[in-house]
């Protein structure tokens, strides 16, 4: 039994060895659904409009997003990305909302779709990200924060 699950556990750390990445992107997409979320009821709060508190949050969102993910996930602190990262985000944007009408067609359940949706897309989003914090360009123009 012991060696069953120390096979299982190597199994696993060799697994999340060859995809850390991957994984740190997973992990740093939470802290930041938390944070824009926490940004968001704080506007709230603060009795900020709903819409505003939506817009608020989501540039801000932006921003932290850009400098985790390129920090903590990429290893890139290059300031001069964060254009191709913006648009990055509504290309993912646009791509989720084209892909909830998709599933949409055969659901009928837009609760359900965007559950699919939501699931589906950060695996999109890592593959856009590492193109635009690993490419060569991108290395050359390092910035501290």
């Amino acid at each position: 039994m012991n060696r069953l699950l120390s096979h299982r556990s190597k199994t696993i750390r060799s697994l999340i060895d060859q995809n850390r990445q991957l994984f740190m992107f997973l992990i740093i997409g939470v802290i930041n659904t938390i944070f824009g979320y926490s940004v968001f009821a704080i506007f709230l709060f603060l009795h900020v409009p709903d819409y505003m508190a939506v817009i608020l949050s989501t540039a801000l969102g932006l921003l932290f997003n850009f400098k985790t993910t390129g920090i903590f996930v990429f290893k890139n602190k290059n300031n001069k990305l964060l254009l191709k990262f913006v648009m990055n985000a509504g290309v993912i944007c646009i791509m989720t909302i084209v892909l909830i009408k998709m599933l949409n067609l055969f659901i009928f359940n837009s609760y359900i779709s965007g559950a699919i949706a939501t699931s589906i897309m950060p695996f999109f989003s890592y593959y856009l990200s590492k193109r635009i914090f690993t490419t060569k360009s991108s290395k050359y123009a390092y910035e501290e924060i």
